[in-house]
């Protein structure tokens, strides 16, 4: 895949992720927020 492909992938489950998760809930904002950092690092980094 090149990076547009792996940057679209990756915005669609941000997204999902966003969208079917409670906004009270602290845990998953906090593993959302940790897999944009990650996420963003790796795509840099190619």
């Amino acid at each position: 895949m090149d990076k547009t492909q792996t940057l679209k992938l990756f915005s669609v489950m941000s997204l999902l992720i966003i969208l079917f998760t409670p906004l009270d809930s602290q845990i998953w904002k906090l593993f959302l927020s940790l897999g944009i950092v990650l996420g963003l690092a790796w795509f840099v980094r190619i």
